[in-house]
């Protein structure tokens, strides 16, 4: 299978965004579609840029590693979630909207079209929980870190 980042993130994303859990933990059950999609979001934000009392779910790639020989990458993807200090227990939302974000994924085959037509699956594998990352001092923010393998050519 071909490297896909594109469309391994674009499955990844639509696969948290429409999780009913990970929509209620980030208080956007019944919210429109423009402040979900500014909510979670396809990409790395620093501390600067999360305004007061918004709740932010990142979803982007970190560098990839090498495999064992050199056709095949190993793609990792990190969720941070950013939860406000002035709501109560930022940290227990915090940690169960990664777990719904796990949850979304973790039996989920991505599917790669091209022309729309199926060319390949790939498994979400966990790397693991980073706990707690670096923030503004308005949020509480962790992270967990998901893997698969594509064979690069």
């Amino acid at each position: 299978m071909a490297l896909t980042t594109m469309w391994d993130m674009r499955y990844i994303w639509h696969q948290i965004r429409y999780n009913n859990e990970v929509l209620a933990g980030l208080g956007l059950t019944g919210a429109s579609s423009v402040e979900i999609a500014n909510t979670i979001i396809k990409r790395k934000v620093s501390p600067d840029q999360l305004a007061s009392g918004s709740k932010r779910l990142c979803i982007y790639f970190v560098p990839s590693r090498k495999g064992l020989i050199e056709i095949v990458s190993e793609n990792l993807v990190q969720i941070d979630c950013h939860i406000p200090n002035n709501i109560i227990g930022p940290m227990d939302v915090c940690h169960n909207v990664l777990d719904w974000c796990w949850g979304a994924v973790k039996d989920q085959t991505i599917i790669v079209a091209v022309d729309d037509k199926p060319i390949s699956g790939i498994k979400l594998e966990w790397e693991g929980f980073l706990g707690d990352v670096y923030s503004s001092t308005s949020h509480y923010s962790a992270a967990i870190r998901l893997k698969y393998t594509s064979i690069v050519y």
